[in-house]
């Protein structure tokens, strides 16, 4: 499958995209901390 350079990215299967707003951006961080230490692959937005 050919992407178009207007499409985001896809993260890769068993990702997690992790999107929020700017008043969570230190509880996203937390969380996508403790993701990653259990071994997911997270997608920031």
């Amino acid at each position: 499958m050919v992407r178009s350079e207007s499409e985001p990215p896809t993260p890769p299967p068993g990702a997690v995209f992790l999107s929020y707003a700017h008043e969570d951006a230190d509880a996203a961080c937390r969380i996508a901390y403790a993701l990653r230490a259990a071994g997911v692959e997270v997608w920031f937005d």
